[in-house]
């Protein structure tokens, strides 16, 4: 059993045992089986922590494929101040992520994304030299999903929510909220406060010194 449950209180007759030893059940088969690849993406994960530094984890619910997903997001595509505290304290965390038209078209068809015109994809970059390579339908385009806050509603105050647009355009694809209805605390009239839904988990291997966020790995370390 790769997840372990823990029982908070007393437990009298063993009802909250049995109800622990039934989701720490039904969650290790999730994560060995039912969730693509996460496996693997902790071998690399645990690989490249010690080299980089900083790896992150993203844990959400899939609405393409309707199932819960966990996939490696490596550093170089989740962007962040650097002088934040924590992932839960960032004002907004950006993800960058690459996607085909295909794959962009299959979301359009589902309802998920906007139907927008986004003109030729570009080719990535590497090393801050542009690819020569040909374009064609495989090179992908690039989003990104932002977590951030936005008063949309104009009350003055600016609730959790998840953008996604073109970076090459600027164009909006997608805003979904982060957060559920048992996370918005009332005072009977108006919005006091709502506790957005986190996404990403951090694995650090040795804290930057100069106490920024990027923790620091042996490749850094041994670069100089």
């Amino acid at each position: 059993k790769i997840v372990k449950s823990v029982i908070v209180g007393k437990d009298v007759d063993g009802q909250k045992l049995e109800r622990a030893d039934r989701v720490s059940t039904y969650m290790s088969w999730q994560v060995t089986k039912d969730m693509k690849n996460w496996e693997e993406d902790m071998d690399k994960l645990l690989i490249m922590l010690p080299i980089v530094g900083t790896v992150f984890k993203k844990t959400y619910w899939d609405t393409a494929e309707e199932k819960v997903r966990s996939c490696l997001v490596p550093t170089k595509n989740l962007v962040v101040d650097n002088w934040t505290t924590s992932l839960e304290e960032a004002e907004r965390i950006s993800e960058i992520i690459p996607m085909t038209a295909r794959i962009f078209k299959e979301r359009v068809n589902k309802k998920l994304f906007l139907d927008v015109d986004l003109g030729q994809p570009t080719m990535p970059t590497m090393d801050n030299k542009k690819s020569t390579g040909k374009i064609d339908e495989t090179v992908p385009y690039t989003f990104v999903e932002q977590h951030c806050f936005l008063d949309l509603d104009e009350d003055d105050y600016a609730e959790p929510y998840i953008v996604t647009f073109h970076r090459e355009s600027g164009k909006v694809v997608r805003i979904i909220p982060r957060f559920r209805i048992d996370d918005v605390e009332t005072d009977g009239k108006t919005v006091v406060s709502i506790e957005p839904c986190h996404y990403y988990t951090k694995f650090s291997f040795v804290p930057n010194p100069d106490g920024s966020f990027y923790s620091v790995g042996f490749g850094r370390l041994l670069g100089p």
